[in-house]
């Protein structure tokens, strides 16, 4: 079982009404497809099903590639892939 906050569950139950679902309706309404409608809402749009911190490691990743492809001293490809002072 997933743990979940309030206000999520809240958002849940939100997103889930706004689909059609009603207090009385039988247990039978939450089929496998509508829970995966109310997820598919719910997820954050994320086009490459990564966020912003692994786009900056993918950014310094290849810095660092490309410096040591260049033959440059392991400080400089340290600085330019951003990850030392």
């Amino acid at each position: 079982m997933v743990r979940s906050d309030r206000k999520t569950v809240t958002r849940m139950v939100e997103v889930a009404k706004g689909l059609g679902l009603a207090a009385g309706d039988s247990i039978d309404r939450l089929s496998d497809a509508f829970v995966g409608e109310v997820v598919s809402v719910m997820r954050p749009p994320r086009p490459d099903r990564h966020g912003d911190s692994w786009a900056l490691l993918v950014k310094r990743y290849v810095a660092a590639v490309d410096g040591l492809r260049e033959n440059r001293r392991r400080r400089w490809v340290g600085r330019r892939a951003g990850c030392c002072g």
